[in-house]
Parts: structure tokens; C-alpha cells; sequence
């Protein structure tokens, strides 16, 4: 939180639905590992959890 603000950072995407519950699982592990490289970054900010959204571009892009 920022100042009452969810705040996030995009990490990845991918249109692969099928492998993408190997990747959010992969994903998942490395960020609670304390020596992760990928998101160590993240945790240096005192980021505190993962979250993974599933976002509709084309309704995204609709409505921007």
C-alpha cells in the first residue's frame, strides 16, 4: 500500500492458458523463496504477496 493505494508490479503475462498453472505454480514457490533472484527486488520493497489477475485485453482496450 501507498498511501492507502494498492500497489502493484506487472512480473510477467502469458496467452498460454494451458501451461500457465505450471508457471503461477513455478512462479508461487520462487517468490516465497528467500534467496529468489527473479523477485528479490520486489521483496527489497517490502512487497509482501503474489497475485496473478487474468485481464481481457480486448475488453481492456475497449474501455481505455
Amino acid at each position: 500500500m501507498d498511501n492507502g493505494k494498492k500497489v502493484c508490479e506487472q512480473v510477467g503475462r502469458t496467452k498460454d492458458i494451458i501451461n500457465s498453472l505450471t508457471e503461477i505454480k513455478d512462479n508461487v514457490k520462487d517468490f516465497y523463496r528467500s534467496d529468489s533472484k527473479k523477485y528479490g527486488a520486489l521483496k527489497d520493497k517490502n512487497y509482501k504477496e503474489i497475485v496473478f489477475y487474468e485481464v481481457d485485453i480486448d475488453e481492456y482496450i475497449k474501455n481505455d
